[in-house]
């Protein structure tokens, strides 16, 4: 390896295709793990504001529920249809 270096050192050649396509899957993740973490409190969210008023979430407008469902249930689509691997 010293031998390497003083003849001049090594080159690196990056191919601008492989680049783009190791980012687009680092993108993908990153997207995949943000919606994980906003479907996680939006769960725990609700968990919580159910477990603190056992008694009153009945009396709460069902359009708040409907909207937590939907925001969980949307997420959670995303995060399965995304985790399929492609080749």
């Amino acid at each position: 390896m010293v031998d390497v270096l003083e003849r001049g050192g090594i080159d690196i050649h990056f191919r601008a295709e492989e680049l783009d396509r190791l980012m687009d899957k680092a993108e993908k993740t990153g997207n995949r793990i943000v919606a994980g973490l906003i479907t996680a409190a939006l769960i725990n969210a609700v968990g919580e504001l159910v477990s603190a008023q056992p008694e009153n979430w009945r009396n709460w407008p069902k359009t708040l529920f409907t909207a937590g469902i939907g925001g969980v249930g949307a997420l959670g689509v995303y995060l399965a249809l995304t985790s399929r691997h492609r080749k």
